[in-house]
């Protein structure tokens, strides 16, 4: 995780973090909703184009931190990324607890990918939906075997339900929820 956290880095700072159309529209609605209390994109329109979960997270870390979105954005995806291959790790330990070898190959093959670092070194709502999908099974995994089920299963509806917020894609995390539950 720490491997991939500073790839990140290092390339944020050669490059700086990658702008694509659509992550102006998310840097912008997250500076709206931080200075207006509005949903906004750059035309003060309503963000409708767009799911809201990620500008909603910028939004918020830029709250927290007190500094500009686009500039906390590469030290957020390398954190976000480190999440991303550490729970990759829980999860093929869960599956594959007997071969570490493969657990360390699995791990290996997403710090060196490079699809996973191009979506890393962009300003895209992917980094925080791939890290909630990766959570959302480690937490249904858990609803399935714990005694305390109910808790775990709040969390899991709660993870989607962001999921779905933060992009599209995400009601088929719901829809998932929903087959593993019947």
């Amino acid at each position: 995780a720490g491997i991939g956290a500073v790839c990140i880095v290092a390339m944020g700072k050669q490059s700086g973090m990658g702008v694509s159309p659509d992550s102006v529209f998310y840097l912008e609605a997250a500076k709206e909703l931080i200075q207006d209390q509005a949903l906004e994109d750059f035309n003060h329109l309503p963000l409708v184009d767009f799911p809201a979960g990620y500008p909603l997270l910028l939004a918020f870390v830029s709250w927290i931190t007190q500094t500009d979105p686009l500039v906390f954005s590469t030290i957020f995806n390398a954190l976000l990324y480190a999440c991303f291959i550490f729970l990759s790790g829980r999860l093929t330990q869960k599956f594959f607890p007997e071969k570490t070898w493969l657990q360390i190959a699995v791990l290996g093959c997403l710090v060196v990918s490079p699809a996973m670092i191009e979506i890393y070194a962009m300003l895209w709502s992917e980094t925080s939906f791939l890290l909630l999908l990766i959570l959302f099974f480690l937490v249904m995994g858990k609803a399935c075997t714990a005694s305390n089920q109910q808790k775990c299963w709040i969390l899991a509806a709660i993870i989607a339900g962001y999921a779905a917020l933060t992009r599209y894609a995400g009601i088929t995390i719901i829809a998932t929820g929903c087959l593993i539950i019947l």
